[in-house]
């Protein structure tokens, strides 16, 4: 609701919170796109606002595998999600 005073969070076994610009990019970059067009958008590795979402998602799940132990161990390895846990600080 405007003027509500909230803000956007991800709270993640209450041991890891990501609120405001700390989720990675600015949902606005969406704004007013289909989802056919979002889907096309993040098929391209170049394009500064796929680089910004696949970033934040990688950031989210390695955080998600911090508090599952690193399962699903084929997520949890991936080179994006071993990327988000680095700028984390997260083993």
């Amino acid at each position: 609701m405007p003027g509500t005073g909230t803000f956007p969070f991800v709270d993640v076994d209450n041991r890891l919170v990501v609120s405001g610009s700390g989720i990675g990019f600015s949902p606005g970059v969406l704004q007013g796109k289909s989802m056919s067009q979002i889907a096309t958008d993040l098929t391209k590795p170049t394009n500064a606002d796929t680089q910004a979402v696949l970033g934040a998602a990688n950031t989210l799940s390695a955080e998600i595998c911090a508090a599952t132990g690193g399962r699903p161990v084929a997520v949890c390895t991936s080179p994006g999600v071993r990327a988000g846990a680095s700028r984390l600080g997260l083993r």
